[in-house]
C-alpha cells in the first residue's frame, strides 16, 4: 500500500489495531487515515471498512501502540478511539455513528437557518425575494448572518481541510474551503454560505448511506446468542456464556431460542429458520443426528444439542469473521477509482488555476469572472461522488449476498464472479448430495421386492458402513421390518453373515457372492456394468436372492442449476472427482457435462485447475472436501460449499454457499453482473456530470451554489443507486422448476 511500510518478513508476527473514526464513510477519510500512521513505527498496512467507520491498522510486533495509533489520527483532525475488543461492537458503532451524523445534521440545520434568516433580512430590505437575488451587495445584517452559516459549517470543515494542507493533498474539504473563501473574497457572501450548507447536506446523505448498508451486515453480525442454556451430568440447567461450553456439552435449546453453538441434535424434533447462515427462507426440519449452526433459530419443540465446537469456531462465527475481512478488500473497481482520484484533484486544481489566472493574463479579462468559474470548477470537480460510486455498491452487494446466504470474502471476487466463463465443480458433495442411497432393488426370480429387503434389513441393522445406513432408510421408508437374526459377522472389506429360522443369510461385494456361491461368477445382472454407485448381494445358505444397489445421488437442483450455468454465457463446465471413471461418466451424462475428469488425486485437481486456468477466461473450481481444498485455491475463484462442506474449503475458497444448495451459483454470478453494471452506471454518471458542468462552467453558465447542488445531487444519485443492491432483483428464474431438497436420511 502506498506510503505504508512493507513487511519486513512473512513470518513476522503482526499486531492489528482496530479504531474507530467518526466520518470515516469514504476514501477522502481513508486517505487522511492512512497518512497519519504511515510512518508510525512498524505499521505495514491500513485496512478500512467505510460500514462500520473503522480503521484496522496492522503492525509489526513491538511497533506502534494503540495509543500512538489513535493520537496519530486526532492530530490530523479525526476523532479516533479504540473499538472494543478489537472489532467494533454494534453499539460501540451505532454510538459513534449516530454522534457523527447527528452533529452534520444539527450544523446543516444551523448553518441553513442562518443563511435562511440572512435572506428574509434581504428581502425585507429590497422590497422581495427577486429584489433580493438582483442586488449586487448585502447589507450588514444579512453578510453577518451568512458569516456565522460559513463559521458554523467550519466547525466541519476548516479542520478536515488544515490538515489536508498540512500533507499537501487537495482533498474535498480543502477544495470547499478554497471555493467559500473566493466566494467571500468577490463579495458572493450568500453563494460561500449555500455552498458550505449544501456540502454539510451531502456529509449528512454519505453518512445514512454507509448506514443502511452497515445495518445489513450487522444484521447477520448481531445474531451470536449472548447465553447458553448447558445441562451437567444430574440433569440440572444453568446459563452461562457460549464462549465458556466446552465441546460435548450437551445444550438446551428452547423454543423460539436461537441455537448457541454449532452441534447435533441428540434429543427432540423441529424446525429451525436458517435463513441468516444458509438464506433459506423456510423452516428446515431437523431431528436426532441432523446438525444444527449456532445462530439459528428454533421453532416449536424443545432440542437437546451436543456441542461440536467453541463457539469461536461456529460457523456464525467463520461468517462474521471473514464478512469483517471481506470488506476491508477492495475490488479493482474500487482500487482503480482511488488511483484515478489521487491524480484528478491535483490535476483540478491546476486546470482551475489555468483558468483563474489565463484569460485575465493573455486576453485580459475579468478578473472577477474567471476568478469565480475556476471556484465553480474546483467545487464540481469534487470527486465525492465518484469514489463513493464503487465502495458504496460493493458493500451494499456483500450485504444482500450475506443474507441470501452467499458468503464473498471481498469486492475483488464479486468481480471476477461476474466475469466468469469456466466453471469446474467437484462431483461427490457438489454435483450430488455426498451421501448414498438406494437406487434400485432387483430381486431374482421367485423372490419378492419386500422379501429381498427385509433379509437386507437384517444384516445391515449391526453395521454402522454409509450404505448401510443408505439400505436402513430405504427399508424403514418402505413400511419394513427385519427378520429375527442373531450372531452377526462381519468380514471386513468383504461382507457380512448372520443366523436366522432360514439358516445362514450374507451380504457382501460381487466377489463376496462369488465366492459363497460360485456359480455366480460371470451373471450379468451380479455385475451390472454401466451402472454407477456399489453393488450388494444379499443371499440366503448357498442361494442368491438379488442384488441392492446404491450410488451418491445426484443433487435435484442440479440438472437446473447448468442449464442456467450455460444460458449465463458460462462456456465450459467441466467436472472433477476422485470417483472411478464409470460412475464419474454416468453422473455427467445424466447431468449434460461433456468433458470430466476422474480417478483424480488432489494434486491432480490442481493441474487440472491450472490448465483451464493457463486457456484464457476466468475460472471457478466448486467443492465442498479437504481434498478440494488445493483446487480452490488454484482457481481464480474458489467455491465451497460452505454449509455442509469442511472448514478447510471453507476457509480456502474466496465464496461460501452457506446454504447445501447449488442454485445459489447461478444467482451469485447474476449478482455479481448486476453489481458490476450498477457500478459502472454510477461511474458514468458521476464523470458525466462533471463533464457537463465543466463546459458550463468555461461558458459561464454555472454558479457556485448549482456547482455545489448538482453535485449533492450526484452523490445522492449514486448512492440510492448502490444501495439497490440491498433489495437485489437479481432472482433464480429456474427455481420453480426445482423440487424441494429431500430429508437427511440417517
Amino acid at each position: 500500500m502506498s506510503g505504508v511500510t512493507p513487511a519486513t518478513s512473512a513470518t513476522t508476527p503482526v499486531v492489528s489495531h482496530t479504531i474507530f473514526v467518526a466520518g470515516l464513510d469514504c476514501p477522502d477519510e481513508a486517505a487522511v487515515v492512512r497518512d497519519a500512521v504511515k510512518d508510525l513505527p512498524g505499521v505495514q498496512d491500513v485496512g478500512f471498512d467505510y460500514t462500520e467507520g473503522t480503521a484496522c491498522v496492522r503492525c509489526a510486533a513491538g511497533g506502534a501502540t494503540m495509543e500512538a495509533v489513535v493520537q496519530a489520527i486526532s492530530r490530523a483532525g479525526l476523532a479516533a478511539r479504540p473499538a472494543t475488543a478489537g472489532v467494533a461492537t454494534s453499539d460501540d458503532i451505532e454510538v459513534g455513528l449516530r454522534r457523527t451524523r447527528r452533529t452534520t445534521v444539527l450544523l446543516a440545520m444551523g448553518a441553513a437557518g442562518l443563511v435562511a434568516m440572512g435572506g428574509i433580512s434581504e428581502a425585507l430590505r429590497a422590497g422581495g425575494i427577486a429584489a433580493a437575488f438582483r442586488a449586487e451587495t448585502s447589507s450588514w445584517i444579512a453578510q453577518t448572518l451568512y458569516g456565522l452559516a460559513i463559521a458554523v459549517c467550519s466547525i466541519r470543515l476548516l479542520p478536515r481541510a488544515w490538515s489536508a494542507l498540512l500533507a499537501w493533498r487537495a482533498d474535498m474539504y480543502l477544495l470547499m474551503v478554497i471555493a467559500v473563501a473566493g466566494a467571500l473574497a468577490l463579495g458572493d457572501w450568500l453563494e460561500g454560505a449555500t455552498v458550505c450548507v449544501l456540502f454539510l447536506v451531502s456529509l449528512a446523505l454519505e453518512a445514512w448511506s454507509g448506514g443502511r448498508a452497515r445495518a445489513a451486515i450487522a444484521a447477520v453480525i448481531g445474531l451470536a446468542p449472548t447465553q447458553a442454556r448447558v445441562r451437567d451430568d444430574q440433569g440440572q440447567e444453568r446459563l452461562t456464556d457460549p464462549a465458556s461450553v466446552e465441546v460435548g456439552s450437551l445444550v438446551v435449546v428452547n423454543p423460539g431460542e436461537r441455537v448457541p453453538l454449532d452441534g447435533v441434535v441428540t434429543d427432540g424434533a423441529s424446525h429451525l429458520d436458517e435463513s441468516a447462515i444458509t438464506g433459506e427462507s423456510l423452516p428446515v426440519s431437523r431431528q436426532v443426528g441432523d446438525p444444527v449452526y449456532a445462530g439459528t433459530v428454533n421453532g416449536e419443540a424443545l432440542l437437546v444439542v451436543r456441542s461440536t465446537g467453541r463457539a469461536a469456531d461456529s460457523t456464525l462465527a467463520r461468517m462474521t469473521r471473514l464478512i469483517a475481512e471481506s470488506r476491508q478488500r477492495r475490488g479493482r473497481a474500487e482500487r482503480w477509482i482511488d488511483a484515478f482520484s489521487a491524480r484528478y484533484t491535483p490535476a483540478v486544481v491546476l486546470v482551475a488555476t489555468t483558468i483563474a489566472i489565463g484569460p485575465p493574463l493573455l486576453a485580459e479579462a475579468p478578473w472577477d469572472t474567471w476568478i469565480y468559474r475556476a471556484l465553480v470548477l474546483l467545487v464540481i470537480a469534487c470527486p465525492c461522488a465518484l469514489v463513493i460510486a464503487t465502495p458504496v455498491t460493493t458493500v451494499a452487494a456483500l450485504a444482500r449476498a450475506a443474507r441470501m446466504g452467499v458468503l464473498i470474502k471481498g469486492g475483488e471476487h464479486l468481480e471476477t464472479a461476474a466475469r466468469l466463463r469456466a466453471i469446474a465443480l467437484d462431483k461427490t458433495g457438489t454435483l450430488t448430495t455426498g451421501r448414498p442411497v438406494v437406487v434400485a432393488v432387483e430381486p431374482l426370480a421367485g423372490v419378492s421386492r419386500e422379501r429381498l429387503l427385509a433379509v437386507a434389513l437384517a444384516l445391515e441393522r449391526r453395521s454402522g458402513h454409509p450404505l448401510a445406513r443408505a439400505v436402513i432408510a430405504h427399508a424403514e421408508a418402505a413400511g419394513l421390518t427385519a427378520i429375527a437374526a442373531d450372531q452377526h459377522v462381519v468380514i471386513p472389506g468383504r461382507g457380512m453373515t448372520m443366523q436366522c429360522a432360514d439358516g445362514q443369510g450374507w451380504l457382501g461385494s460381487p466377489r463376496f457372492a462369488t465366492e459363497r456361491v460360485p456359480s455366480l461368477a460371470g451373471q450379468e445382472w451380479l455385475t451390472a456394468a454401466g451402472k454407477p454407485g456399489g453393488t450388494i448381494v444379499i443371499g440366503l445358505n448357498n442361494q442368491a436372492l438379488g442384488v441392492i444397489r446404491v450410488a451418491d445421488a445426484v443433487r435435484p437442483e442440479a440438472p437446473a442449476v447448468l442449464a442456467a450455468l450455460r444460458r449465463l454465457g458460462v462456456q465450459s463446465v467441466v467436472m472433477l472427482t476422485g470417483d472411478d471413471r464409470r460412475t464419474a461418466q454416468t453422473v455427467a451424462h445424466d447431468l449434460g457435462i461433456t468433458e470430466v475428469h476422474a480417478e483424480l488425486m488432489p494434486a491432480d485437481k490442481v493441474e487440472r485447475i491450472a490448465g483451464l486456468v493457463t486457456a484464457g477466461p476466468p475460472v471457478a473450481m466448486v467443492g465442498d472436501g479437504v481434498n478440494d481444498a488445493p483446487a480452490l485455491a488454484r482457481a481464480d475463484l474458489g467455491i465451497a460449499m460452505g454449509a455442509a462442506g469442511s472448514p478447510a474449503a471453507l476457509e480456502t475458497a474466496d465464496i461460501a454457499l452457506m446454504r447445501d444448495d447449488l442454485s445459489r451459483l447461478p444467482w451469485l454470478i447474476e449478482h455479481a453482473r448486476r453489481t458490476r453494471a450498477i457500478v459502472l452506471q454510477n461511474i458514468v454518471v458521476a464523470l458525466g456530470a462533471k463533464a457537463v458542468f465543466l463546459i458550463l462552467t468555461i461558458t459561464g453558465h454555472a454558479s457556485l451554489w448549482a456547482a455545489i447542488a448538482a453535485d449533492t445531487g450526484v452523490s445522492v444519485l449514486v448512492t440510492l443507486n448502490a444501495l439497490r443492491m440491498l433489495g437485489g432483483t437479481a432472482g433464480i428464474p429456474f427455481r420453480a422448476t426445482i423440487p424441494p431438497l429431500p430429508e437427511r436420511i440417517s
